[in-house]
């Protein structure tokens, strides 16, 4: 009796250091990789920003002051990609107003993307392309006005539609009768 006991005091314990503790991912160099963007989602609520510490340096982005951002990792195989975030929106987490952002690499920081969801929705998107093929990308995580919460995110890869050019001898062939496939 007083083993079983002893053991779930300390299950209990450890489940609410797990609460309180930082992500695994708080730091862009401890980056969560996503090894797939083929259709990858996570499971619902599966992610948290729950006491992630702010990256001071990120202060020229569309979120001006990140204050508990978590951090993922990509390698794009297409050279276009779009990176949803849904936080308190249909039971998929419990995060408010999410931003997402994009950078291009850890420690300068360059953005390539960004977007913020407005307070009805709860969701955030951003459509990022020219991606180099076989490089690391960083997305962090964070929600408006130090919102934390759970998050679930999603990441399609995919070859974007040509631009359509002025000159009739540069125009985009919008069909040649090429195969292509769709799942």
């Amino acid at each position: 009796y007083h083993i079983k006991r002893y053991i779930s005091i300390f299950g209990f314990l450890v489940m609410m250091g797990s609460l309180f503790s930082q992500p695994t991912n708080d730091e862009c160099i401890s980056a969560i990789h996503i090894p797939s963007i083929d259709n990858y989602c996570s499971w619902i609520a599966e992610f948290t920003n729950y006491n992630a510490s702010a990256t001071p340096v990120l202060s020229n982005t569309c979120l001006t002051n990140f204050s508990s951002e978590v951090w993922f990792t990509f390698i794009p195989a297409t050279p276009a990609a779009i990176v949803q975030v849904f936080g308190a929106f249909n039971n998929q987490g419990t995060l408010g107003s999410p931003v997402v952002t994009v950078y291009d690499n850890c420690g300068s920081f360059t953005q390539i993307g960004c977007n913020s969801a407005s307070l009805e929705s709860n969701i955030s998107e951003v459509v990022i392309g020219d991606l180099i093929i076989g490089k690391v990308y960083f997305i962090a995580v964070d929600g408006q006005f130090g919102n934390q919460g759970t998050f679930t995110m999603c990441i399609d890869g995919f070859i974007p539609p040509p631009s359509p050019e002025s000159d009739c001898d540069q125009a985009v062939v919008l069909c040649d009768k090429s195969p292509f496939f769709i799942e």
